[in-house]
């Protein structure tokens, strides 16, 4: 039937998308090891945007693919926090106690191999504190 021939299109098809990612999942990074990136992206996240007072902010940080070579530095209010053993620096600190939106001025600063240069990107991390429901 047509719907039987439609299927196994569609399965077919699928199969072969599912080994073309496998085979670009495998070749990434291979053809020149370890040095196969050739730029640097940052990468900040935090738990929450919404939180309620007293409860705890974490912010997350790292460069490129959390990157230790990069030597990547978080400054929050001009305090260094230092990176763990993957490269990521965590930043935790308790919410305001007030309803109300805030903000964690942030500054990440990495070495960047290529141009051998310290680059510096400074922004806000952004929470809103709600007054909870009783």
């Amino acid at each position: 039937s047509v719907n039987a021939f439609i299927e196994t299109l569609i399965n077919k098809a699928k199969r072969i998308e599912w080994k073309m990612t496998a085979y670009c999942n495998e070749m990434v990074g291979s053809f020149d090891g370890h040095d196969y990136f050739d730029s640097y992206s940052l990468i900040v996240g935090q738990n929450s945007t919404i939180l309620k007072p007293g409860e705890m902010l974490e912010i997350y940080a790292g460069v490129g693919a959390y990157s230790r070579a990069a030597q990547a530095k978080l400054k929050v209010a001009g305090v260094v926090i230092p990176s763990n053993e993957n490269g990521i620096s965590v930043y935790k600190t308790k919410s305001a106690s007030m309803p109300g939106n805030y903000k964690v001025p942030i500054k990440l600063s990495f070495r960047n191999r290529y141009t051998g240069k310290e680059e510096v990107n400074s922004f806000n991390i952004e929470y809103t504190v709600v007054k909870p429901c009783n």
